[in-house]
């Protein structure tokens, strides 16, 4: 019986250590990926004069995790290799101006909504932009926008 539970706790599909341990390195591909087609897209805003609110991070997810990431964006054919760096194509340039407004959308949701101090905003939405969906976003900018009197 013993060995048993031991075997349902190790390899049970649902809660079991092997896919919970898969779930999760999934996700950590999904945000290492995110991450950088983040930073590749405000990148591009710097060079067409749009500074962002924030200077850019290193991703802290590890070099075989960042790896994944990036291949996962090549293969969905959101960034192109050209020489020794990563070009996002125009269906990256839109994904990440999506994640990058969400990103942005939070900070303010943050300030005006949860009286978040500003020096907390930032690593809130850093954290936030991955899981927020075009319903929620849209949501958010609802509530965002002040009512017009009609």
């Amino acid at each position: 019986a013993g060995m048993e539970f031991a075997l349902a706790v190790i390899w049970s599909p649902r809660h079991g250590l092997v896919s919970r341990g898969l779930r999760n390195l999934s996700l950590s591909v999904r945000i290492a990926a995110e991450d950088f087609l983040g930073r590749l897209y405000r990148e591009e805003e710097m060079k067409s004069g749009v500074r962002p609110l924030r200077p850019l991070e290193a991703s802290s997810a590890g070099p075989i995790v960042d790896w994944f990431g990036v291949r996962s964006l090549a293969w969905r054919r959101w960034v192109v290799q050209r020489g020794r760096g990563w070009e996002l194509t125009p269906l990256g340039r839109e994904k990440g101006a999506q994640l990058v407004a969400s990103h942005r959308l939070w900070e303010a949701y943050a300030g005006e909504s949860l009286n978040l101090p500003a020096d907390h905003r930032h690593s809130a939405a850093h954290r936030m932009e991955h899981f927020i969906n075009p319903e929620l976003r849209e949501e958010i900018s609802r509530e965002l926008r002040p009512p017009t009197s009609g």
